[in-house]
């Protein structure tokens, strides 16, 4: 497991823990890979002891305020959900109309194996504040000269 999943989430509410897996993007490669993201560290987590003994080891060293216990717990009794936070300037009130098509599919999906491995899964859009960027600049071929269409060639009978 990588250590931006305990850095972004591992929060404790309601009696389940909340793993938050972000990208600031709503471009369809990198949403593709926030969903599987999610969905990989669950299976990683039911799959792998390994994994979960890693998670606490992390919990442990980190900063939490008398959570700890409760916490690892939680994970370890598999009481989490998962929560895919998308910061974008498009308006929250689009809901999942502000995904390109294929990654409404792999939202879909994603939703659809957390829910059978009994996870609960949501999606948060997050405003973004930053100040826009330029965004990337084409790069244009130049235009030449057009080429003379081939002569025909007669053929001999």
């Amino acid at each position: 497991m990588d250590g931006g999943i305990v850095a972004s989430g591992g929060r404790q509410r309601e009696g389940v823990a909340a793993f938050y897996h972000v990208k600031v993007s709503t471009l369809s490669a990198q949403l593709s890979h926030l969903f599987n993201q999610g969905i990989n560290a669950v299976q990683l987590m039911r799959l792998e002891e390994q994994a979960v003994d890693k998670l606490e080891a992390l919990i442990r060293d980190g900063d939490a305020d008398g959570l700890r216990d409760p916490l690892v717990a939680l994970i370890r009794g598999r009481k989490y959900r998962i929560v895919f936070g998308i910061v974008t300037r498009k308006d929250p009130a689009g809901r999942s109309q502000n995904l390109p098509l294929f990654s409404r599919i792999s939202l879909m999906r994603g939703m659809k194996t957390l829910h059978l491995m009994d996870v609960p899964g949501s999606v948060i859009f997050v405003s973004d504040e930053t100040a826009a960027g330029e965004g990337k600049k084409k790069k244009r071929k130049k235009k030449g000269p057009v080429d003379a269409p081939a002569p025909e060639v007669a053929e001999a009978a």
